[in-house]
C-alpha cells in the first residue's frame, strides 16, 4: 500500500525495512523487504537511513557489536576467525588472529579495521599490538611476551639487552639479542628501551653508547662494530672475529689469539664453535667432519683424529687447529714420515710399539751400543743406537752399510736385505 516506506525493524538497530525493495529469492535470515546497515553502522529513526553508531539513538532496539552478530556475516563459517571479537577489550589496536604482528583496531568495542603492523625502521624489527598500538618488541616487558628485561632487584643505570630463548622464535637463531646497538635504563624499578645513535654501539664499562668497535663480556671471539649487519640471523653492530683470532680490546681489532688478553671474556677454541659455523653447519651439518678439534691435543702437530693411523695431521696451538695436511716423505731416509711427539717424524725413528707405524725397537733390556732392525726392515743402511735404554735412529753415510759383527758403518759389506 505504501511502496516508498521505509522504517524502523522494532528488535534490532541495525535492521530496518524498506518497502521499494522487493526479493525475488528471500536471502537466508532475512524477510521479505528487510535490509541491514553496514557494520557497524545503525539505522537512525531521525534520518531513516543508517548513520554511524555513535549518531544513533537505539532506544529499546537491540545492539549489536559484533561483526559476525550481523545477519549479513551469518553465512560464513569463518567469519570468526577473520573478524575478531572486540566485545570487552578498550579503544586502540589488540592481538589479531593471523599472525604475531597482525592487529584488530576496536573502538566502542566495535572492530573498526584489522592489519598488520609494520616494522620498526629505527630498530630494524617488526611490530606488535601492545597497549593499543604499534609496539616493538624491545619496548614491551617480557612478563607480556616483549624483550623488556625487569628492573627487579637493579640499581638504577643502563644495562645491556641479554640473551633469551624468546628471541628464537622471531628470527635470532641463537637468542644473541640486541647487546651491541641497544640497550635499557633502570629508573626507580622501571625499564625503558634505547637505541643506540647510528655510528654508535653500546659499551659495557660506561654503559653508554660509543663511537669504535667494543668488546662483549659474553665471549672473547666476538664484538660490537658500528654501522654493521651480518647476514643471518646475527644482531645488527654484531661481529665475530675470523677462527681462531680474538678480540683485543687494547688494538680494538681481531689479533691473533696469542697476542689478546681475554680477561674474564669466555675463550672459544674450537673452530665449529664460532657462533658463524654453527649457523652454516645448523641443518644436519657435518662442521667436525671438516674442521677438526685439537681439544685435549699438545702443541704441535698431532695424529690427525679421523684419518688415523696414516701420515695426516692437525697442528694445534693452545688447544686451537692451526693448520691439517700430510706429512712429507723424509728425503734423506726415503721413506714416508708421519705424525709422531709433535712434529712429521720417519718411520725408523719411531717406536714399534706406535699403532704399528714405526720400525724403533725398544732398548728398555738392552745393553748400549748399535744394533741392526729387525728382518723385517730390509735395508742395510739404517741401524739404531741403544743408549740408557733409549733408542736413536741413525744412517750410515752414502755408500756404506751397517756391519752387523763390527756394529760400525762400512763399505763392501754384503747385504743380502737390499
Amino acid at each position: 500500500m505504501h511502496p516508498s516506506l521505509v522504517f524502523t525493524h522494532p528488535d534490532e538497530c541495525q535492521l530496518y525495512y524498506n518497502c521499494s525493495l522487493t526479493y525475488t529469492n528471500i536471502p537466508i535470515h532475512f524477510e521479505q523487504h528487510l535490509q541491514e546497515c553496514r557494520y557497524p553502522d545503525f539505522f537512525s529513526t531521525q534520518t531513516l537511513q543508517c548513520e554511524k553508531f555513535t549518531e544513533v539513538s537505539c532506544g529499546t532496539r537491540k545492539v549489536l557489536k559484533d561483526k559476525c552478530d550481523y545477519r549479513q556475516q551469518q553465512l560464513s563459517r569463518t567469519c570468526a576467525l577473520k573478524y575478531p571479537s572486540c566485545s570487552g577489550k578498550t579503544d586502540g589496536l589488540h592481538q589479531g588472529n593471523s599472525g604475531q604482528n597482525a592487529y584488530i583496531n576496536c573502538f566502542q568495542e566495535r572492530l573498526i579495521s584489522t592489519g598488520t603492523c609494520e616494522n620498526d625502521i629505527v630498530w630494524d624489527a617488526y611490530m606488535i599490538p601492545y597497549n593499543g598500538r604499534c609496539t616493538n618488541r624491545f619496548e614491551i616487558p617480557h612478563k607480556d611476551g616483549g624483550f623488556l628485561p625487569s628492573c627487579e632487584g637493579k640499581a638504577d643505570g643502563n644495562y645491556r639487552f641479554k640473551h633469551d630463548s624468546s628471541f628464537m622464535g622471531y628470527g635470532d637463531y641463537f637468542a644473541f639479542g640486541r647487546q651491541c646497538d641497544a640497550y635499557y635504563r633502570c629508573n626507580g624499578h622501571n625499564a625503558t628501551a634505547f637505541k643506540c645513535p647510528r655510528g654508535t654501539v653500546f659499551e659495557s664499562r660506561n654503559r653508554t653508547c660509543k663511537a669504535g668497535n667494543h668488546s662483549i663480556e659474553w665471549g672473547c671471539h666476538v664484538y660490537c662494530q658500528p654501522n654493521f649487519k651480518m647476514s643471518g640471523p646475527f644482531p645488527i653492530n654484531w661481529a665475530e672475529c675470523p677462527y681462531p683470532e680474538q678480540f683485543s680490546e687494547s688494538t680494538r681489532r681481531c689479533e691473533n689469539f696469542t697476542k689478546v688478553t681475554c680477561g674474564s671474556r669466555p675463550q672459544e677454541k674450537d673452530f665449529c664453535r664460532y657462533w658463524v659455523q654453527l649457523y652454516l653447519y645448523r641443518n644436519m651439518g657435518n662442521c667436525g667432519g671438516y674442521h677438526f678439534s685439537c681439544a685435549g691435543l699438545p702443541n704441535g702437530i698431532n695424529e690427525h683424529p679421523v684419518k688415523r693411523p696414516g701420515p695426516y695431521y692437525v697442528r694445534c696451538l693452545e688447544e686451537r687447529l692451526i693448520e691439517d695436511g700430510t706429512c712429507p716423505m723424509d728425503t734423506e731416509w726415503e721413506i714416508q714420515m708421519f705424525p709422531y711427539n709433535g712434529q712429521c717424524t720417519q718411520r725408523y725413528a719411531i717406536p714399534i710399539t706406535y699403532h704399528n707405524i714405526g720400525f724403533l725397537p725398544d732398548c728398555s733390556r738392552k745393553l748400549d751400543g748399535n744394533y741392526k732392525y729387525p728382518s723385517a726392515v730390509t735395508r742395510c743402511d739404517v741401524y739404531y743406537r741403544c743408549k740408557g735404554g733409549n733408542a736413536t735412529a741413525l744412517k750410515c753415510p752414502p755408500n756404506t752399510n751397517f756391519e752387523e759383527n763390527s756394529r760400525l758403518c762400512m763399505t763392501n759389506v754384503n747385504c743380502s736385505g737390499q
